[in-house]
């Protein structure tokens, strides 16, 4: 995978100041409520699962069974 990335990264050639200046002042040029929307969607599928993870195992460590 990392070959076919170099080898598309070097065909395009992409512009490499436009790249460090996005990497650090994030803009969204075409943004509308679809795209926000979008981007919400995908940063938020990415999260809830962990967060899912993180909590189902903080549960388990923190409740042994019922008090007797």
């Amino acid at each position: 995978m990392a070959i076919t990335f170099g080898y598309e990264f070097a065909v395009v050639q992409p512009d490499f100041g436009g790249i460090l200046k996005g990497m650090f002042i994030p803009t969204c040029g075409a943004c509308n409520s679809a795209v926000v929307l979008q981007i919400v969607s995908i940063i938020g599928s990415i999260i809830q699962p962990y967060n899912y993870y993180l909590h189902s195992a903080l549960v388990k460590v923190c409740f042994k069974g019922p008090v007797q």
